[in-house]
């Protein structure tokens, strides 16, 4: 992973989340609907086992005051009361068809006397429960009533037959109101056992429901907290990453304002050493041979400053202002510099060994870019090694072979410079070492470590074109491995006797903003025979540009300066026609300039700090592309 990933709630952790508690509410709904019309059912088949009492006794009632006065009309009002029971007992054999026909099922029970709202309900639950006990056995006491009200209506039906007859009187009359009176005591034993089996069962469903909506609700409120603390969790998860990434951004941020900052102060320490670098040559120059003393002086000045201009150097690539360039060089002439450097900023707990194999092949590399990864690679070890330990730097010929990659899974076949940093401080586990390479990534406290180190060097290599290879347990300390691409050329010569300044001759506008290097490098152009015209700025440049442009065989801009900077002076005379050879100078690294500032693609560049000799190599190379 290139990037440090910020643990935050996920859409689908959101969604999932949602939707377990949406399915949980909708689950307790159901429940909860199920168990109202349950409810409601069992409530209607009470009510209408109440209408079904009354028929029966409105039966019985009007039977008796037939057979006693042989009024037609208390035998059309007993007949009358019989079609409430005919229709329960019709919806109820439809209802338990294996295809009931739902029509019958609904006129039976609306001829039962129930409420048009009630009798599908009683339908569904009479079909969905009719193999509970409850309502089993309410079903088998409905039987018997059935049959004890066929019953009843036989009997109507003959004392009917006998009243017509006028056989029914004395005996017979006796003999049939004992009949109808045990008819009615029978349903009414039915009647109560049918109302406490439903009453038991209305009671029973409304526990189970309860017990189940309670159930479903101790679910909800369980799984809801469980959501609630993954969610918390995460949110704390995200909280945390959150500030991690923030105090990692604000080093960031400090790390880029020192790079701005380092990139300010090079440049006008670059100006400085300009100066000191040229007034050396000057004073040099006007020096008598016998003056020995003077002469060591002044070369002793001139070391420290082209000293001080390599620390800038470093300074900038440290901070990431600098370019790197690359040239063939021989690391066994790069690294003794690096190791006195380490040999001073580490502690003296820690042991540092170097040994270096002349035979190692030249590298394409810019020293300050190997010095920059030797630092960072030490600073890590330093860290790992907190009650001291030994730390040593091995460079050796090698060769990326084929079971080389095979066994590691990347490489380019050739040959190869290792150089070799080994520590035996406290090692890694794997999981750090999978993300050994990740910016910002770091075991350390918060304010001790940005987490660019290893990332910076394997950003580097890259650049070098080759590989890092890392080899660590917790407790065996650490070994990291830079393998160098051979380069197909000899190494440059650091040592080298300068080549001869050139001689020159025309006119030469330079234009810089620095009065002392205006006049350093007036003096030394004219010592090399050149005439020279002064501008402090852009628009003075122009001016005198403008002047003089058929003398003028080369400018010599600064960059950036006050009221307009080099480039802007560039595009001015390119936009009057005026075609005069450029030469950019200037203290910032390389051609990325501040604020955004672009030089033109073309104009060569001449680092500051320069000496007499660059300086008049520079101008005359300028002036040779003409």
């Amino acid at each position: 992973m290139p990037v440090t990933r910020i643990a935050t709630l996920s859409r689908r952790q959101v969604l999932l989340n949602g939707g377990l508690i949406v399915a949980i509410v909708v689950a307790l709904l159901a429940v909860a609907k199920l168990g109202f019309e349950t409810l409601s059912s069992a409530r209607a088949y009470v009510g209408g086992e109440g209408l079904w009492s009354k028929a029966q006794r409105d039966a019985v009632h009007h039977l008796v005051r037939y057979t006693y006065q042989h009024d037609s009309l208390l035998y059309a009002g007993f007949r009358a009361t019989l079609e409430v029971y005919r229709g329960d007992r019709d919806g109820r054999l439809a209802v338990l068809q294996p295809d009931p026909d739902w029509d019958r099922v609904h006129a039976g029970f609306l001829q039962g006397g129930n409420h048009a709202d009630d009798v599908h309900g009683m339908g569904v639950f009479l079909r969905r429960f009719r193999s509970v006990p409850f309502v089993a056995e309410a079903i088998g006491y409905w039987e018997q009533g059935d049959s004890l009200m066929q019953r009843l209506e036989a009997v109507g039906a003959r004392v009917e037959g006998e009243a017509r007859a006028g056989r029914l009187e004395g005996a017979a009359r006796d003999t049939a109101l004992r009949e109808i009176e045990r008819l009615a005591m029978e349903l009414s034993r039915v009647e109560q056992a049918f109302s406490t089996t439903m009453g038991s069962g209305a009671r029973w469903a409304t526990r189970w429901f309860f017990g189940a909506m309670v159930g479903a609700a101790v679910l909800l409120v369980g799984l809801g907290a469980l959501v609630l603390r993954g969610v918390g969790q995460k949110l704390r998860a995200s909280e945390e990453a959150r500030q991690v990434v923030e105090g990692q951004l604000r080093q960031a941020q400090k790390m880029e304002a020192v790079g701005q900052l380092t990139g300010g102060i090079a440049h006008d320490f670059n100006n400085l050493l300009t100066v000191i670098l040229s007034n050396v040559r000057l004073i040099e120059h006007g020096l008598p041979a016998d003056a020995g003393d003077l002469h060591e002086d002044l070369n002793e000045l001139r070391i420290a400053a082209q000293r001080g201009a390599e620390m800038i150097k470093k300074l900038l690539a440290f901070s990431r202002s600098g370019q790197l360039s690359f040239e063939p060089r021989a690391l066994e002439r790069v690294l003794p510099e690096s190791v006195q450097m380490l040999r001073r900023i580490l502690p003296a707990s820690v042991r540092i060994e170097a040994q270096f194999d002349p035979a190692t092949p030249a590298v394409r590399t810019d020293p300050a870019a190997v010095e920059q990864m030797v630092l960072n690679l030490a600073t890590n070890a330093r860290d790992a090694m907190p009650g001291g330990g030994s730390l040593s730097l091995t460079l050796a010929p090698a060769r990326i072979t084929r079971e080389f990659v095979q066994q590691r899974g990347w490489g380019r076949l050739g040959a190869y410079a290792a150089l070799t940093v080994r520590d035996t401080g406290s090692g890694m586990p794997p999981e750090v070492m999978e993300r050994v390479f990740e910016p910002f990534f770091t075991t350390k406290p918060p304010g001790l470590g940005t987490g660019l180190g290893m990332a910076m060097v394997y950003g580097l290599m890259k650049q070098h074109s080759g590989y890092v290879d890392v080899a660590s347990a917790p407790g065996a300390g650490t070994s990291v491995t830079l393998y160098f691409p051979a380069a197909d050329a000899a190494p440059v010569d650091e040592r080298a006797a300068a080549p001869a300044v050139p001689h020159g001759g025309g006119t030469i506008l330079v234009v810089e903003d620095e009065a002392s290097l205006r006049r350093a490098a007036r003096r030394l152009l004219e010592r090399q025979g050149y005439e020279v015209l002064e501008a402090a700025n852009g628009e003075e440049g122009l001016q005198l540009a403008r002047e003089h442009r058929a003398e003028i065989r080369l400018v010599l801009s600064d960059v950036v300066m006050p009221r307009m900077g080099g480039p802007a002076l560039h595009a001015a005379l390119e936009r009057e026609g005026i075609a005069i050879p450029f030469l950019f100078t200037s203290g910032y690294a390389g051609r990325a300039m501040p604020d955004g500032v672009k030089l033109p693609q073309g104009v060569p560049l001449l680092p500051k700090p320069w000496d007499a000799q660059e300086l008049a190599t520079w101008v005359s190379d300028a002036i040779r592309r003409e």
